[in-house]
C-alpha cells in the first residue's frame, strides 16, 4: 500500500488505502470502513472542505446523514461538520425501521452519491482495499 501513495500523489490524486483487520472482524467490509475514514481525513484538512460539506448539505437528509454516520464510523470529522452547518434538506427514510435488502442497497446507494460528491471536487481519487472481507 505504502509503495502505491507516492505515484498517487505525484499524479494529483488523492490516496486512501485500508486493509481487513481480524481483531475488528465484527465490523462488516472493514478495510473499505478504513480507507473512506482515512479519505475523509484527507479531504477535511484541505481546501475542498467546505464544497464537499455544501455538497453533502445538498444531497442528504438527516436521516440519510444518520445512516452513513453508522455504516462509515471513521468519518465523523465530515457528518460532525455537516450537523453543525445544518440539514437542509428532508427526510427521505420513513420513521418505520427497514430491514434486508432494500437497508443494504439504500446503504450502498448513500456511500455512491458519497464518493461522487468527494470525487468531484477532488482530481482523483484512489482507494486501496487490501484484504476485503464481507461478514457472512
Amino acid at each position: 500500500m505504502k509503495g502505491l501513495k507516492e505515484p498517487a500523489e505525484k499524479m494529483g490524486l488523492s490516496f486512501a488505502g485500508g486493509k481487513f483487520d481480524l481483531n475488528n472482524s465484527a465490523l462488516p467490509l472493514s478495510a473499505f470502513v478504513e480507507a473512506m475514514g482515512k479519505l475523509i481525513k484527507t479531504v477535511m484538512a484541505g481546501d475542498t472542505a467546505e464544497e464537499i460539506i455544501a455538497g453533502v448539505l445538498d444531497a442528504f437528509s438527516q436521516d440519510e446523514i444518520k445512516v452513513l454516520a453508522y455504516a462509515l464510523p471513521n468519518c465523523e470529522d465530515l457528518f460532525d461538520s455537516v450537523v453543525k452547518k445544518g440539514i437542509h434538506k428532508g427526510s427521505t427514510i420513513s420513521s418505520k425501521q427497514q430491514y434486508g435488502k432494500e437497508t443494504v442497497g439504500r446503504i450502498q446507494f448513500a456511500i455512491r452519491r458519497l464518493l461522487k460528491i468527494i470525487c468531484s471536487s477532488l482530481n482523483g481519487v484512489v482507494l486501496f482495499i487490501d484484504d476485503l472481507q464481507v461478514s457472512q
